[in-house]
Parts: C-alpha cells; sequence; structure tokens
C-alpha cells in the first residue's frame, strides 16, 4: 500500500481500490486510534470531491428505488428472519474536504488481487451450493 494525499488521489483512475487514513497526527494519545479505513472503490473525480463506494457498508436491496424503499424492505427482513433479498453495490459523493487530515491507502495491484483470492476460497467453502447454482446457470446461457 502507499499513502497519497487528496490532490494525488484526485488524478488516479476510476477503479481504485483504496482506503482513508488519517494524516498529521503527532501524537497518538489523545487523538483517535490508528487504523485503517474499510475498503472503498473510487468512481469518478471532480474537482476537489470524488464518487467511491464502500464495500460492505454502500449496500442496497437492489428492489430498493429510494430511501423510503431501502427501509421498509429492512424492517421487513427484521421480521422476517431468513428471508434471502438481493442486494448490491451503490456509491455517492464523498463530500469530506479535509485535506489536510486525510489520506488515502492506496492498494496495490497485488493486495487487490490477495483480496480477490481470499473472496473466492470463500465462495468455495461457505458458498459451495450456491457457487454450483452459478455455474450450472452460466453455463445454461
Amino acid at each position: 500500500m502507499k499513502l497519497v494525499d487528496r490532490k494525488t488521489f484526485l488524478g488516479l483512475p476510476k477503479g481504485t481500490v483504496f482506503c482513508k487514513f488519517p494524516l498529521n497526527h503527532e501524537s497518538y494519545a489523545d487523538k483517535m486510534p490508528i487504523k485503517i479505513g474499510a475498503p472503498q472503490i473510487k468512481g469518478d473525480s471532480l474537482t476537489n470531491d470524488f464518487y467511491a463506494c464502500t464495500l460492505g457498508e454502500d449496500m442496497m436491496p437492489t428492489e430498493a428505488e429510494g430511501s423510503d424503499d431501502y427501509f421498509k424492505i429492512l424492517f421487513e427482513m427484521q421480521k422476517n428472519l431468513n428471508q434471502d433479498v438481493p442486494f448490491g453495490l451503490v456509491g455517492g459523493r464523498d463530500g469530506f474536504f479535509d485535506d489536510e487530515n486525510v489520506g488515502f491507502m492506496i492498494f496495490s495491484k497485488t493486495e487487490v488481487q490477495e483480496m480477490i483470492t481470499e473472496l473466492s476460497e470463500c465462495l468455495k467453502i461457505a458458498y459451495q451450493d450456491e457457487t454450483d447454482d452459478l455455474q450450472n446457470n452460466q453455463k445454461n446461457q
């Protein structure tokens, strides 16, 4: 990984995988703990802003057409446990312009490949039946 500032980050291509990371902390004892944020996928850059999708957080039921539907579906899921509802990734504008205190940890190609490999192993181990169904559906198309 490499740590870059906002200006450098905004010049990187759409599809870059990154995490936010605090900058300019002289002493950590009285500040927030050092931690790398959740992985995100960079979208298009704007003047001093960008679009992104946070993996595992920016999810929306595919049938939802807005926030009202989103909450209605989530409440319905709470009432009916074990209901399988398809979700998809969604993104939005970052909107935080803290140039001096927020950096961006950029994943290398190798690190992205390692995440893909690890997730592929999860599919083989924990989602075997669903993986077989998916492969059979792809062969039949």
